[in-house]
């Protein structure tokens, strides 16, 4: 398990450095840096090429589209709550960015409704600062590029 951490964070730290360069360098740079690891390079320039591709669903804020009131509806903090389509479990984990919920499809029991179990993090409150929600931006991005089996997949953001 430590062959892939260290590979997750190799790549991890060259989409960052990567991302630190002009556009039109980066590719030149990337080669350099992953030297004769051809799987490397590729891994790493599809988190740039992802991270090129924004969806304008995700150009914006949620804060921006909903009033206070309807904000701190999404923000719950307890078992049972409801966050979109899911429902909050009990809390997987905290830490200084937001906290980690177990959740289920919200819908699961409807008539059309499926079975889906996830981890739900919710943002603190206050956690608004532009570096923690370019922080917050990078990872879903880069989660959504991903798919391995010892990585979370993003299945909402």
């Amino acid at each position: 398990m430590a062959d892939v951490s260290d590979r997750w964070t190799r790549v991890q730290t060259l989409f960052e450095h990567a991302l630190d360069r002009p556009e039109d360098e980066r590719s030149a740079w990337l080669r350099a840096e992953c030297g004769g690891d051809p799987d490397l390079y590729r891994e790493v320039e599809a988190l740039l090429e992802g991270d090129r591709e924004r969806h304008p669903m995700f150009a914006g804020h949620a804060a921006d589209l909903l009033s206070g009131d309807e904000l701190a509806d999404l923000l719950p903090t307890r078992e049972g709550e409801r966050v979109g389509a899911w429902t909050l479990g009990e809390t997987l984990g905290e830490g200084g960015m937001g906290t980690v919920y177990r959740a289920e499809r919200a819908d699961a029991d409807g008539p059309e409704g499926f079975r889906q179990s996830a981890a739900l993090k919710l943002v603190k409150p206050g956690m608004d600062s532009a570096a923690v929600l370019a922080r917050f931006h990078a990872e879903r991005r880069i989660l959504a590029r991903l798919q391995h089996p010892g990585i979370a997949r993003l299945l909402d953001g």
